[in-house]
């Protein structure tokens, strides 16, 4: 006999009454209610009643009649015929609503069916007893018996098909009797939306005294904040108060302008004004011969603006813009003569390579010299690129003479050396220009990354290529945290795992301490502590070690103990509670084996003395946050997560839209400094340009940060008409980013948009909005970098992609691209972002090791419930778990065929099968992806402004189980917005947000990254304050001579001022106010001045003499005191620093700070190897780095000599970071003697 598998189906419940169906057999007679009345008003005058608490409100008797297993639906013929309604969707005035069912008096029961309401009522006001409000409704027949005010009391014993409707209503219903008390019982005009965070909860508390019906109510929703309840159901909450006596003292509460009921407003809207897009002069030229030009007005600041303007110029580095025509180059041609580093030499372009710019001078900066035969010389270069070299392309660029320093060299070229010979001219060149009216004939000032395709400031460490640089080694200490790759996983790839360095052995290997992850690894040790909603990133800790080599190490990561309360009640601090992204991870429990085959999981009472704990987020951060301005900055869900990130405050935002700002408003952390400007972004630029001074208005010098995201309409593929006039002004509006940046002037500024936007159109090929964006902020003078930002590769379950740009001053770290955490899904395919005029591609979609899988749809809503069809419009534990709009009866019987296996079914694979019903069947011209079904362990489609199932292009919005679209709870979710967040507005308006939103969990990635490079920014200018306290002397003269060329490329001897050094003020420190650029960054010397002292260096026959006489060429000793060692030291016009400083076992970071001090520079390159050391080989290992963002580059060299080390330091223009692990007199004489 087999055994057979049985498999029930359970069909949906329905959302129709019994009435509907042609088949129905009602089980008692149905008469009129006209007939049933005239019998229940028999019955109440012949049996005894109780009294009505009132006389009712039309002079008559009251009668009350029962009604049970009823159905109330939209009346036959009306536009929701047959459809369950709820009564919270309704006003107290019914139209076309209908019910089924049985009304009775005593003994006598009589069945009516689809009887017109007229009206509903709730009892219960004011009534402080624990116990059940009571819902009455009057039929049309009811309303006009001329004897009785007669009405239905709603029983508890609706049909089973309605029971799931009345009871969210009940719900709703003393949610709106508590509501409407409350405001009662509060002063007038005092309550608002804020009131319901956790005010009105300790209200219900005190109240009901946890009444017994209290707290089966409560448990039902189960949070204190309920400001989600009441923007979901405000609505019906405003028709309460309205039709109570009380009502003008009710209405007067604030509370309906933050939620925007009717035309009420918290926040005013401004006056549209402007009717084209405003942008600076500046920006115009840029952007004046694009497409849309024609939307564009320049408006040129007034003189106190400009002043202001250019002081804030002078305090982050900027140079004087340019007034005059650029004079015409004065390149001397070439006569036989001897080169030296630091010359800038012209030579014919290489017309079979990939540069296409074959009409000019290929230029390159000569970095070292190697004599040949009969006086020739082998030049090793670096290349020199013009705007239209790098994805500036074919843009036209306001800088005639800038050009940019690569990162190209040379130096592989052994086939094709360059030779003198082949030089065409030498070019004068203004490096690093304070003016950019220079008589040089070009001017540098940035680096260009090939790589990457990013601009840089330039460095000293930038004159000198890789090439020459020692492959970079990474030095470990005991109680780090970092991944290791692991040696495989059950699921796909190979993941990283996190795990702490417990011994550091000789050669490439460490001892590390592995950590398990809680889930899924340690579920089975649970045991009594077993619980829900594990986070991915909790760990356990355990005593498991393993000797690995340093090469399978690699990045940092973030590890803290939290003790098990905060845990267990969801109190996980940020960025901690964030399911990985960033690299955070925390526990609070160890794992103890109990014998060979069991173990079990212990809670620690604090963290382990042998880890060095990631930072604390409730400490102080060393740094001063950045005061921030959002524009375009909708629901602020972008701000939110910078926000988080703990670099920056947003003081100021601007958006049009009136829902948005108030979304902004409702979840602002601090709402009473948050300036909200509702108007257009164009009217806030213009008084800002005039100089207006209102309190919604930021000043210049009050921005150092700024976000936002132009419309991406104008640029989506989505977008059937480019060219039509609405979308030339929305993409018109991508200047306004860089008009904002223009007057403002901040530190940094973060812009997304869709990837769309460096899309080339055909025939407007000169006309590339990415390449123009990168040019007018290079020409500004910013840092600039971009990249495709995946939102699943940070814990998203969204397939969203977006262009990111990130600027940053001349004188702070620009961003780095954050680290992928989650992992591409495998559908995922290579993008890139264009190409240059060479062929060379740019913005490609990365691919890091990652720790986590990506997050899957299924995963990000495991814990909503099953609302069905979604009919009933409403879910208590989530308000917002409801469609965008209702379906119709039509689509939701498709939605229901759609077959749910396999994943990511749709309307045509259905037709294809013959399950379509044909009076459901449509006639579509494009089936494409309509109705289809996202996939449970896929990611959601990218979340716009509007869900149709219909929609042929709009793929998966269809749940993948149940018969509906995507729910806005859901794409909340995907979005990344968090559960207690309130975004006001009706449910359309909701989802226009949460689709124009940025990522959520984008954002926190993008917030850490500039918290990473802000805490850099300032702990080099700590390092430049220590260097500026020892060096309060005035301006001197170093004994010391270069060769530097003059304006007409001629090298002449001088003398060169040693840089000054001065006290740092603004938003690092306190002090004297001095320009910015000053304190983050060395004085700028010639490259040429350095070639005197460098040329020689770099001959790799010098002796140690020449070598020591060098050393020679130094200041008078200075002493200082640093880490508690005193130390001699001598300054050299390159201006290297050497930092020295004990090395010690931390066991935690520097409170609120994300970085050890080894970790200030951290970069992706691969990791070596490192060991303790005794003193006297502690001299013998150092690390160096290049002070260049994006790069750290370190070195062990177990048999260099102090003077090699010399050598190599001043050849290479590197910071050297000595890092001794024990001090004696020995090695404090020995760094008396030869260090810098």
């Amino acid at each position: 006999m087999t055994n057979k598998t049985h498999v029930q189906v359970k069909p949906w419940p329905s959302d129709f009454p019994r009435s509907s169906a042609i088949n129905w057999i009602p089980p008692e007679q149905i008469m009129t209610e006209l007939d049933a009345l005239e019998q229940l008003k028999n019955e109440w005058i012949r049996n005894p009643h109780r009294e009505p608490d009132h006389s009712g409100t039309r002079n008559r008797e009251i009668i009350i009649l029962d009604l049970d297993d009823y159905d109330i639906y939209g009346t036959p013929g009306s536009k929701r015929e047959y459809d369950f309604v709820s009564f919270h969707l309704l006003s107290p005035e019914v139209a076309n609503v209908s019910l089924d069912g049985l009304i009775s008096h005593g003994n006598t029961r009589l069945r009516i069916n689809c009887v017109p309401i007229l009206s509903y009522s709730i009892e219960g006001y004011d009534d402080a007893d624990d116990g059940a409000i009571t819902i009455f409704v009057q039929t049309k027949q009811a309303y006009k018996d001329r004897t009785y005010d007669i009405w239905y009391r709603l029983t508890n014993k609706p049909s089973a098909a309605y029971e799931r409707f009345y009871k969210t209503f009940v719900w709703i219903a003393t949610f709106g009797k508590h509501f409407v008390d409350y405001l009662g019982s509060r002063p007038d005009s005092t309550v608002g939306l804020c009131d319901f965070r956790g005010r009105f909860y300790s209200w219900l508390k005190t109240r009901f005294n946890q009444g017994a019906y209290f707290h089966d109510w409560y448990k039902e929703f189960g949070k204190a904040d309920f400001r989600s309840q009441v923007n979901a159901y405000i609505g019906y909450l405003y028709n309460q108060a309205y039709n109570l006596s009380n009502r003008e003292m009710l209405l007067r509460h604030p509370i309906w302008a933050d939620c925007m009921v009717g035309d009420r407003l918290s926040i005013k809207k401004q006056p549209l004004n402007c009717d084209m897009t405003i942008t600076t002069p500046f920006v115009y030229q840029c952007f004046k011969d694009m497409y849309f030009g024609y939307c564009l007005e320049d408006m040129t600041p007034s003189e106190a603006v400009m002043g202001e303007l250019e002081k804030q110029k002078r305090l982050l580095g900027f140079p004087k813009d340019m007034l005059l025509r650029p004079s015409e180059s004065q390149a001397r041609p070439y006569t036989p003569m001897v080169f030296k580093i630091g010359d800038v030499i012209g030579v014919p372009p290489d017309t079979n390579g990939l540069q296409k710019t074959a009409d000019a001078d290929w230029l390159a900066y000569v970095q070292k010299v190697e004599p040949l035969d009969n006086g020739v010389q082998r030049l090793y270069v670096l290349w020199l690129y013009r705007p239209s070299d790098t994805i500036i392309k074919n843009t036209p660029y306001p800088i005639d003479k800038e050009f940019f320093l690569s990162d190209n060299c040379n130096c592989g070229s052994a086939d094709a050396p360059l030779l003198s010979t082949e030089v065409l001219r030498l070019y004068s060149v203004d490096w690093w220009p304070k003016d950019l009216n220079t008589r040089h004939d070009i001017l540098v000032r940035q680096k260009y990354i090939t790589q990457e395709k990013s601009f840089v400031a330039l460095k000293r460490s930038s004159l000198t290529c890789r090439c020459d640089q020692t492959t970079a080694v990474k030095f470990y200490e005991p109680g780090e945290t970092v991944y290791m790759k692991a040696r495989h996983s059950k699921s796909g790839p190979r993941m990283l795992e996190p795990v702490v360095i417990s011994e550091v052995k000789t050669g490439n290997m460490v001892i590390v301490r592995r950590l398990r992850r809680l889930n899924p690894d340690c579920m089975n040790a649970l045991g009594s502590t077993r619980r829900r909603g594990i986070s991915a990133n909790e760990l356990v800790w355990t005593d498991e070690f393993e000797e690995v080599s340093t090469k399978k190490l690699n990045r940092r990561c973030h590890i803290r103990f939290f003790p098990k309360e905060d845990i267990l009640t969801g109190n996980v601090p940020l960025p901690y509670n964030r399911r990985g992204n960033g690299d955070f991870w925390f526990f609070c429990t160890k794992l103890t084996k109990v014998d060979e085959k069991r173990s079990r999981l212990e809670f620690l009472s604090d963290a382990p003395s042998s880890l060095t704990q990631g930072f604390d987020p409730k400490s102080t951060p060393p740094f001063k946050k950045l005061t921030g301005l959002s524009i375009f900055s909708g629901s602020g869900n972008f701000d939110r997560g910078l926000e988080e990130g703990g670099a920056v405050d947003i003081r100021t935002t601007v958006d049009f839209s009136p829902e948005a700002i108030h979304t902004q408003k409702a979840n602002a952390r601090h709402p009473e400094t948050l300036n909200l400007y509702c108007g257009s972004v164009d009217d806030f630029l213009e008084a800002v340009l005039t100089g207006t001074h209102h309190k919604s208005i930021a000043r210049i010098g009050e921005v150092q940060f700024i976000a936002g995201g132009s419309p991406c309409p104008g640029f989506s593929a989505l977008q059937l008409d480019p060219f039509g006039e609405r979308s030339c002004r929305n993409a018109s509006h991508i200047t306004t980013i860089c008009s904002y940046t223009d007057i403002f002037r901040p530190q940094y500024a973060i812009f997304e948009n869709v990837v769309n936007m460096s899309a080339t159109r055909k025939g407007y090929e000169s006309q590339n909005v990415l390449s123009h964006v990168v040019a007018c902020f290079v020409a500004m003078g910013y840092q600039t970098q971009f990249a495709i930002v995946d939102a699943w590769n940070y814990s998203s379950a969204q397939s969203r992609e977006r262009l990111c740009i990130s600027i940053a001053a001349p004188s702070v770290e620009p961003i780095s691209h954050p680290w992928h955490t989650h992992r591409h899904p495998e559908t995922v395919r290579g993008r890139r972002l264009g190409k240059q005029l060479d062929g060379a591609s740019f913005g490609d979609r990365e691919k890091h090791d990652t720790a986590f899988h990506f997050a899957t749809a299924g995963e990000a809503t495991s814990d909503l419930p099953n609302i069905g069809t979604g009919s009933i419009q409403a879910c208590i534990s989530f308000p917002d778990h409801r469609l965008a709009a209702p379906m119709s009866l039509k689509d939701r019987l498709i939605t229901k065929h759609v077959p749910t296996y396999p994943p990511g079914q749709g309307y045509a694979e259905a037709l294809r099968l013959g399950l379509i019903p044909q009076a459901a069947r449509k006639n579509m011209s494009e089936m494409g992806k309509s109705f289809r079904r996202a996939k449970k362990d896929g990611l959601f489609p990218t979340i716009t402004t509007t869900i149709s199932a219909q929609n042929s292009r709009q793929s998966g919005v269809l749940h993948w189980e149940q018969p509906r679209p995507i729910s806005i709870q859901e794409a909340r979710r995907a979005q990344g917005f968090l559960d207690h967040e309130v975004i006001i507005g009706t449910p359309s308006q909701q989802l226009k947000q949460i689709g124009n939103a940025v990522d959520r969990n984008v954002a926190l990635a993008l917030g850490l990254a500039l918290r990473s490079a802000w805490e850099k920014s300032c702990a080099r200018n700590q390092r430049l304050l220590i260097t500026a306290n020892r060096h309060a002397v005035p301006k001197t003269i170093s004994k010391t001579k270069h060769d530097i060329p003059n304006g007409n490329g001629v090298s002449s001897v001088r003398e060169v001022a040693e840089p000054i050094h001065s006290k740092v003020s603004g938003i690092f420190g306190k002090g004297r106010l001095v320009p910015l650029s000053a304190a983050l960054q060395t004085s700028p010397a010639t490259p040429a001045a350095l070639s005197a002292s460098t040329k020689n260096q770099r001959d790799e026959n010098i002796d140690s003499k020449r070598t020591y006489a060098s050393s020679k060429s130094l200041e008078p000793r200075k002493k200082i005191r640093l880490s508690g060692l005193e130390l001699e030291e001598r300054e050299e016009t390159q201006h290297l620093e050497l930092v020295v400083r004990p090395t010690f076992v931390s066991k935690e970071k520097a409170p609120g700070s994300m970085h050890d001090e080894d970790d200030i520079n951290n970069n992706r390159l691969s990791v070596g190897q490192s060991k303790e050391m005794t003193p006297k080989e502690s001299f013998q290992k150092f690390e160096w780095r290049r002070t260049e963002a994006g790069s750290v580059r370190s070195q062990s060299t177990d048999q260099t000599s102090t003077s090699d080390l010399v050598k190599r330091t001043r050849r290479s223009g590197h910071q050297i970071e000595f890092t001794p692990t024990a001090w004696d007199k020995t090695v404090e004489s020995m760094i008396r003697k030869k260090a810098i």
